[in-house]
């Protein structure tokens, strides 16, 4: 076992995520598409204390989740929103010439269908507690400095030789929660700074987008309420920006088992393009980005 105190690396790994998307005044998809996870290697590393499963069943230092694996096969996207809780509402939509606007609410998204959802389990010899870390992050595929501007990549079909800019801005509608016991640990919006800041009934201007954003409508989170079906804006548990805290957003306390010689313990991940933020529209179809989650473990000093 390594010192006390010392934190420790845990996971690093890498999910390339393709998305086809279109857009509503708040960005709803103007249909509903039936999407493979495309992938690298998906890989979850743990140090030596700690150990990992998907299943409660295989327990390895190392998880793959690449495409091709059981875990993903099924995984298709639709267009969803909500807190981050679980509790995903999806539009039906009625589609006009140039957006789609919601006409009535499905309550019952699936996980592994319409969103990504993994309940990682752990386990140790010793009392951990587990934080989501420093580095962790959300980017395009192409980069950050190839969004906008004429070295622009994955170009979006409504670029154009004034105006060129990257499919990959969806990563701005990226969102990503931790549910542990059904309680909403935390909603992360990664990229708040990337903001397409479009107006009502204004679909085709994309001219004034933004990849710096500092402050403002893209720093908040705006859903629909599962229950009321009404707009809201997430008013706590929010984290914006890349995680630049080693022991701010805590995951799990791993506990003693009655069962078992180990300390356990589990948090839900959810993974899901949130309707509501203007990033997700038609002129980012086919946009890439990647999810880097960082893993830091600290011993528990008893």
């Amino acid at each position: 076992m390594q010192s006390s105190k010392k934190k420790k690396l845990i996971i690093a790994n890498s999910f390339l995520l393709i998305f086809l998307l279109v857009g509503f005044v708040f960005a709803w998809f103007a249909s509903n598409y039936n999407n493979n996870v495309d992938s690298n290697d998906v890989t979850v590393i743990a140090d030596n204390s700690l150990e990992l499963s998907l299943d409660k069943v295989n327990w390895s230092s190392s998880l793959n989740l690449s495409k091709g694996t059981d875990w993903f096969s099924s995984v298709s996207f639709t267009d969803i929103t909500g807190a981050g809780d679980g509790a995903f509402l999806r539009p039906e939509l009625t589609q006009f010439n140039d957006h789609a606007e919601v006409s009535s609410w499905t309550t019952d998204p699936i996980p592994r269908k319409d969103y990504v959802k993994f309940t990682l389990y752990m386990r140790s010899y010793d009392p951990l507690n587990i934080y989501l870390g420093n580095g962790s992050e959300v980017s395009p595929s192409v980069g950050m400095d190839k969004l906008v501007g004429i070295d622009a990549a994955n170009l979006s079909p409504f670029s154009n030789e004034s105006f060129k800019f990257s499919r990959d801005l969806v990563t701005g509608a990226v969102r990503i929660s931790a549910v542990q016991n059904n309680t909403r640990l935390f909603t992360w919006i990664p990229r708040p700074e990337i903001l397409f800041p479009s107006t009502a009934g204004d679909y085709s201007n994309y001219s004034s987008i933004i990849t710096n954003a500092s402050s403002g409508e893209s720093y908040a989170h705006q859903y629909y309420d599962y229950t009321s079906k009404s707009l809201k804006t997430l008013s706590s548990g929010l984290v914006a920006g890349t995680i630049t805290k080693e022991k701010e957003q805590k995951l799990a306390v791993l506990m003693k088992s009655d069962a078992t010689a180990y300390y356990e313990g589990s948090v839900d991940i959810y993974i899901w393009l949130e309707g509501c933020d203007k990033e997700a529209r038609r002129a980012f179809v086919g946009g890439n980005f990647k999810v880097n989650l960082s893993l830091i473990s600290e011993d528990i000093v008893t």
